[in-house]
């Protein structure tokens, strides 16, 4: 569906005056007043064109215009990278997430909100077994992040996930097959999918 809040319509659409609230449609036009837009979880293009509109984004990978006035968009929906233009009015604002390519909008902290959605990557380097003591075995990791830094967790086999740094031993183990997993987790808060993990026997 194609709606323009503005004047003529295709498909079905709505013509709407002044300020009006659109909910769930995929290509939406506002018109010259203060419009509130907000997609449907598929990919959205929506344009508030004139007045200080509020626009926002769906789950989709979506195109987001404020057009003249001073706007407010989000377009929070992590890891999809949509395509934000404020408008380049000074009072307008916008929340994105890091993946999402911006134009027109104020800096960061200046009106421009950009929140780290993207998961760190583990990677374990390396494992030991040490003669002594026995039952004992050492792993060192890392992780990348493109925001900050990162913290870690571990857990053997069937065992939770608990806070730890490399190098890590774990000791007084029984003999037969193992599985150790790490994980890494940035400031944000956003945690690796995908643990890196290695099977060991003893």
């Amino acid at each position: 569906m194609t709606l323009d809040a503005d004047g003529a319509t295709t498909g079905n659409g709505v013509v709407g005056v002044n300020s009006d609230t659109i909910l769930a449609l995929e290509d939406v036009n506002g018109t010259g007043g203060a419009d509130t837009l907000r997609g449907s979880s598929l990919g959205n293009v929506l344009d508030g064109r004139g007045g200080n509109d509020k626009i926002f984004g769906g789950g989709g990978f979506d195109s987001l215009f404020g057009g003249s006035g001073d706007d407010a968009i989000d377009s929070m929906d992590a890891g999809t990278a949509d395509r934000v233009n404020c408008g380049a009015q000074a009072g307008d604002t916008a929340t994105v997430d890091d993946v999402d390519q911006v134009v027109g909008c104020p800096d960061e902290g200046a009106g421009l909100t950009v929140v780290d959605t993207t998961p760190p990557e583990t990677t374990i380097d390396g494992l030991t077994i040490p003669k002594t003591p026995k039952g004992s075995v050492t792993l060192s990791f890392s992780g990348s992040d493109s925001g900050s830094a990162v913290v870690f967790e571990c857990k053997l086999d069937g065992g939770a996930f608990a806070p730890c740094e490399s190098p890590h031993t774990y000791t007084k183990l029984k003999r037969g097959g193992h599985t150790v997993q790490v994980r890494a987790k940035d400031v944000a808060g956003n945690v690796d999918p995908t643990p890196a993990m290695r099977a060991f026997t003893m």
